[in-house]
Formats: structure tokens, sequence, C-alpha cells
């Protein structure tokens, strides 16, 4: 299942570009990292918190 870009695309301009921040693709989605630690991401259509 592919995750729905335009809500990573709006994360991602949400999220900015603090320090420590990666992507990376996981469970099928994205997830947002924050120093190693996953804060949030799309996984089809839904946000995960």
């Amino acid at each position: 299942m592919a995750y729905n870009e335009e809500a990573a695309r709006r994360l991602r301009e949400t999220l900015g570009l603090r320090p420590g921040l990666t992507e990376k693709k996981m469970f099928g989605g994205i997830a947002f990292l924050l120093h190693g630690n996953m804060a949030c991401g799309v996984i089809g259509q839904d946000l995960i918190a």
C-alpha cells in the first residue's frame, strides 16, 4: 500500500527544517524521526503520531 504523498508533503511543511529530523520509509508508509525516534508519519491515508 502506498502512502498519501499530499499528507506527507503537508507534514514536511509543518515540521520544517528542525535539527535532527529525518524521514524513513517503514511499515509501508513514511515515518518522520526526530533524533532517531519516530514522531509521526503517514501510512496509506492515515496520519500516525
